[in-house]
């Protein structure tokens, strides 16, 4: 789920096809982005997923892309929608003290 959302934002800021874009593409390199692009990439995915880059030179591959995210988000694909990760927590918990 997280690969392919960013792959979309990549793909849409870059005007690239998604099927161009795998987790090894370099983002700068193989895809002609400019700081400028990349910039709007970050941006689009501390928004999407509720996380915040600190070092925007660490993210060079979409895997960097992904691994920076899924070890960061405060929230998580849950359910059919995005929730936060102690909400689901507790909803799983609820569920397994209750039954389903």
């Amino acid at each position: 789920m997280v690969f392919e959302k960013i792959r979309e934002i990549i793909a849409e800021q870059t005007g690239k096809d998604v099927e161009e874009i795998t987790l090894e593409t370099n983002v700068k390199e193989d895809l002609d982005a400019d700081s400028l692009d990349l910039f709007q990439i970050i941006n689009d995915i501390e928004d999407e997923f509720d996380v915040s880059v600190e070092d925007p030179e660490s993210i060079v591959t979409v895997q960097d892309a992904v691994d920076f995210v899924e070890k960061n988000q405060k929230s998580e694909f849950f359910n059919g929608e995005f929730v936060d990760v102690h909400e689901k927590a507790l909803f799983v918990r609820r569920m397994e003290c209750y039954g389903s």
